[in-house]
């Protein structure tokens, strides 16, 4: 993945699980596709199978494999960006193989 200055984020690679940021139907996406624009974005990240996106505003777009609960979301997989309603003023994140870390503007 790779987030450019205007906020465009561009992913490829294997979709198995949506991961990419396209629909199931794309299985590997050789060249890079837009998935999200977003002027405020200020980091992307890629888990094993899952990836996220962090706003200057604190907010998260997650989207890919959901199999253990790492996208914070009740849906099995999410094939494009969606922003997590129930997490604000993040400041950092971080994703593993099958969960994520975040760490709001208190340190909590």
């Amino acid at each position: 993945m790779a987030l450019k200055s205007d906020g465009t984020v561009l992913s490829w690679g294997d979709n198995k699980h949506g991961q990419v940021g396209l629909s199931l139907m794309v299985p590997t996406a050789l060249i890079p596709s837009k998935i999200l624009v977003d002027n405020t974005l200020e980091e992307v990240h890629a888990g094993w199978s899952h990836s996220a996106a962090l706003t200057k505003n604190g907010e998260i777009y997650v989207w890919g494999r959901n199999s253990y609960g790492q996208l914070g979301m009740e849906v099995e997989n999410s094939t494009k960006p969606e922003k997590l309603k129930h997490l604000k003023d993040i400041k950092l994140i971080s994703l593993g193989s099958e969960h994520n870390l975040a760490i709001n503007n208190e340190g909590l």
